[in-house]
């Protein structure tokens, strides 16, 4: 990302002044300097908007959990940068006591994900009333929800050395693989988890290593393998066997161990 450093530094001049005004004692916070994060860009994102989300009318929001923003101009400034970039800060109140009724009628929303939320509208009001130490605001909420299943799926897939790539994140949406420097591609999340039990029932044994050898005699090798249905897996049978000789050449064992935490 570039930074523009002239305006950040005016902005947390601005920030100071802004405080000030909110603040006659311009008593600082550890949070007034933690970064607005990017809701487009957090840690994760894509697996928690795998899962339908769900719009709740009014809630109230605890503002300590407010931890980002969606509006560009804001991502990844101090809180303190934040308010010095508000161009509209002088057309606020700065009363608590009347600031909830005065402000009241302006749009503000916000999306959550967990615990933590994010600014969707009315950064300047949510802002504010940050800086003024509301408890909360009430507001509409679009909650998102963390697709654990498909995240460990993935997971499962990167430990196994399979490097597995997504155009999309959607449960309808085709995975690829590598197996051996072959592309193994995949046409649904359901398939997927089919290819998982699959890869997991096959050991190294004698009788699969004679297969694999007879497999390779009679069978030409393509440089891609297109994975429609369960039967069609009966192809990558020997991919997978020298998939699995190679981690146990090479010590790994590509074992992962699910979890919600």
């Amino acid at each position: 990302m570039d930074i523009d450093y002239d305006q950040w530094a005016y902005c947390a001049n601005e920030g100071l002044k802004n405080l000030k005004v909110l603040d006659s004692k311009l008593e600082f916070k550890k949070w007034h300097f933690e970064k607005a994060e990017c809701e487009k860009s957090f840690k994760d994102r894509n697996f928690w908007h795998i899962i339908p989300s769900k719009y709740y009318e009014n809630q109230k929001v605890p503002l300590n959990k407010v931890v980002g923003t969606s509006h560009i101009n804001y991502q990844g400034k101090m809180w303190l940068e934040v308010l010095g970039c508000l161009k509209r800060f002088d057309h606020y109140s700065w009363d608590k006591a009347t600031f909830l009724d005065k402000y009241k009628s302006f749009s503000i929303g916000y999306m959550k994900y967990g615990d933590n939320y994010f600014i969707g509208e009315g950064n300047h009001r949510i802002t504010i009333a940050k800086f003024l130490e509301f408890d909360y605001l009430e507001a509409p909420v679009t909650e998102y929800f963390f697709d654990y299943e498909f995240y460990n799926t993935y997971q499962e897939l990167s430990n196994l050395n399979l490097q597995p790539n997504l155009s999309s994140y959607w449960r309808e949406s085709p995975w690829s693989i590598k197996i051996c420097d072959k592309s193994i591609h995949l046409q649904d999340f359901s398939l997927v988890k089919s290819f998982l039990a699959y890869y997991n029932e096959i050991a190294l044994t004698f009788k699969s290593l004679l297969q694999r050898k007879y497999r390779n005699f009679f069978e030409n090798i393509e440089s891609s393998y297109f994975i429609r249905k369960v039967e069609d897996m009966d192809n990558i049978f020997s991919l997978i066997i020298d998939h699995k000789i190679m981690l146990s050449e090479s010590g790994l064992n590509g074992s992962y161990t699910k979890s919600k935490e």
